[in-house]
């Protein structure tokens, strides 16, 4: 997953900080906002359950239309809901373990 950019999307201070670290792990680049001229972003992971400000599902999906988004959640029902918003949009249910987590983000990025 070397030379791949994250961007990592959750309000949840701890989970971010354990999620990023576990990417990081991988090899790759996570990022909390992408920054002004860098290189595109390969992957969205978002946790549904506490968006950050100042994003939002639509703002995200009329800025990443050709990026596939990962999203989670503890909701079985608006996860998914969730996900079907967007053109290249997963869904993954939390609680997850940590390398179901990142077999998932290297199977989105392979």
């Amino acid at each position: 997953m070397a030379n791949r950019r994250i961007l990592l999307l959750a309000a949840d201070q701890w989970f971010w900080e354990s999620l990023a670290g576990l990417l990081r792990l991988d090899g790759a680049e996570v990022v909390a906002s992408p920054p002004a001229g860098a290189a595109p972003i390969d992957l969205v992971v978002v946790a549904c359950d506490s968006w950050p400000r100042p994003w939002r599902p639509r703002s995200l999906r009329a800025i990443l239309r050709r990026t596939p988004c990962l999203l989670l959640s503890g909701s079985p029902v608006s996860g998914p809901y969730a996900a079907s918003e967007f053109p290249h949009g997963f869904f993954s249910p939390l609680p997850a373990s940590g390398s179901r987590l990142a077999a998932l983000v290297r199977s989105l990025l392979a």
